[in-house]
């Protein structure tokens, strides 16, 4: 017999408030955190979590077992609130961290598999968003979670869903990761042709210091915090070290500038794009530093800053950072600016087609993560009815 119920009647909730502090009178600890559960929809001890400490009681009370369910409680955004994930193996020192509830299923009401797939379902998603509350930052009640209806059906037909489940979805998530991998391929394909050419016009052509075809316009820069930016909305984009971050009423540059990101992680990442072409009115902070070409092609200086092996003119202890002075000294090839702008010119189509066909298989990406829900949701709300073997 099929019954809609409320979570309470199926599964305990426990909202966690393990913390990530190392205490020395509490007992080490391994936490599972949100970001665990938000990117992940399987658990198992071998992941590399979180060390922490916890009491004798937290540890009885947020102790996850084999077959749990772990949601995020929390979020920026009541659409992204209730991201689950299944413990498929645990041990004693794994807890529930902080943002996140355990619900454990009543074994003999339903399948602890099958319940982590209904609380996937767009039906679960959707309780969930419409129960969270918040202005900047939104949240669920552990009552909230414990009201949320789900559909049970006999429990030879909660193992069939969630057998065919399991089977249907890890084709789809290895659909997914050929695609995304095809897209990090096309990524690289560009990136790799850039730094061939300018490796070459280095190596047959000699190099000259960044300093000697830009003028730094760095003194001319102006932070704004998040607070004076909310009260001057306005058309002109503000750019900070990644690019931009915000719109403001007004502007401190117009004309054409190549900035390239002072400081941040993202300057370690050699595949993140720190440096880009900023033509027009423009706002800038002091976390990018703002370059005016003088004897250098715009598009083609970024595309030579963005691929360069930047490790050497990396410095900072606690946070990675270019200074002025390493940076006037980055070699940029020795050619003329003419040729420079035909290099732009070709790497420039070659990035086009990459990013077009980037675009069809972000596309491809989409349609299977709504098909990926869609079958999650139709399976266990009944919209499809899965073969049961009663045999």
């Amino acid at each position: 017999m099929t019954e809609w119920l409320r979570l309470r009647h199926t599964s305990d909730v426990v909202t966690s408030n393990v913390d990530k502090l190392k205490l020395d009178n509490e007992t080490p600890v391994r936490l599972i955190n949100y970001t665990d559960v938000y990117y992940r929809d399987r658990l198992t001890p071998d992941l590399p979590l979180m060390w922490a400490t916890a009491s004798a009681s937290e540890i009885a009370r947020h102790q996850v077992a084999a077959g749990d369910v772990l949601i995020t409680k929390d979020s920026e955004t009541a659409d992204d609130i209730g991201v689950a994930a299944y413990v498929e193996t645990a041990s004693d020192d794994l807890l529930c961290g902080y943002h996140l509830s355990r619900i454990r299923a009543h074994k003999s009401r339903i399948d602890p598999r099958y319940l982590f797939w209904a609380l996937t379902g767009s039906h679960a998603r959707d309780q969930m968003s419409v129960a969270a509350t918040g202005v900047t930052r939104f949240g669920l009640r552990a009552d909230s979670i414990r009201d949320l209806i789900i559909r049970v059906p006999s429990m030879a037909e909660q193992r069939a869903i969630a057998d065919y489940l399991d089977t249907e979805t890890s084709r789809i998530d290895a659909l997914i990761t050929k695609k995304r991998r095809m897209i990090e391929l096309f990524r690289q394909r560009w990136r790799s042709m850039v730094e061939y050419r300018m490796r070459s016009l280095m190596n047959t052509h000699g190099t000259i210091a960044l300093k000697r075809v830009v003028v730094c316009l760095d003194g001319r820069r102006v932070p704004l915090s998040a607070e004076e930016r909310s009260s001057r909305r306005g058309p002109y984009p503000y750019y900070g070290a990644s690019g931009v971050i915000d719109s403001v009423d007004s502007y401190l540059f117009d004309e054409t500038l190549v900035l390239l990101g002072e400081d941040g992680a993202q300057l370690a990442d050699p595949d993140y794009d720190v440096s880009f072409v900023v033509r027009g009115k423009a706002w800038v902070n002091n976390h990018a530093h703002v370059l005016r070409p003088v004897a250098a092609d715009p598009d083609f200086l970024a595309m030579h800053l963005t691929t360069l092996d930047r490790g050497a003119f990396i410095s900072g202890a606690t946070r990675e950072k270019i200074t002025q002075a390493d940076m006037n000294e980055i070699p940029v090839p020795k050619v003329s600016v003419s040729l420079q702008s035909g290099v732009a010119r070709d790497l420039s189509s070659v990035r086009t087609r990459c990013e077009k066909a980037i675009s069809a298989i972000t596309r491809q990406l989409d349609l299977l993560t709504e098909r990926r829900q869609a079958l999650i949701t139709s399976a266990v709300t009944g919209e499809f009815a899965v073969p049961v073997d009663r045999s």
